[in-house]
């Protein structure tokens, strides 16, 4: 006699699931922090295939990586910097252009927009200023 139950049918692979093809997941900030330092995540800007935004502070260095110009246009790529920690002392977000404002004893200063909310430019100045113990306010109306 002839089993009456269907064969079973093999389980399907899971779907592939694209790196960025949630949009929601693509505007995750992201903050790790570690006794003297932290990194921030934020998200990829207009074009798809820019790298990330990643901001890096550790016991000797400041690390802007993928940051995208002042004017925040992609277009145009974005830069690497990198300043001695103990060279920075000033950390401001200027709220009329929303942009970081960055000074460093014996460099030039850094003048870039991480993101194109102003809300969480301000937020990341914000966690900078606080991890490199400059105090005072992070909102300034721009370079003194």
């Amino acid at each position: 006699m002839p089993d009456p139950t269907p064969p079973a049918t093999p389980p399907r692979p899971p779907p592939l699931t694209l790196r960025y093809a949630n949009r929601a997941q693509q505007e995750v900030v992201k903050l790790e922090t570690w006794p003297g330092g932290l990194r921030i995540t934020l998200p990829k800007r207009v074009l798809r295939f820019l790298a990330p935004t990643v901001i890096t502070l550790d016991a000797q260095t400041l690390r802007l990586k993928n940051v995208p110009y002042a004017t925040g246009d992609t277009r145009h790529g974005s830069v690497d910097v990198d300043r001695p920690r103990a060279a920075v002392y000033e950390m401001k977000y200027v709220g009329h252009s929303g942009n970081l404002f960055i000074k460093a004893h014996g460099y030039e200063f850094v003048d870039c927009r991480p993101h194109r909310d102003s809300k969480v430019v301000e937020w990341v100045a914000q966690q900078l200023n606080d991890a490199l113990g400059l105090g005072g306010p992070v909102s300034g109306e721009g370079p003194a």
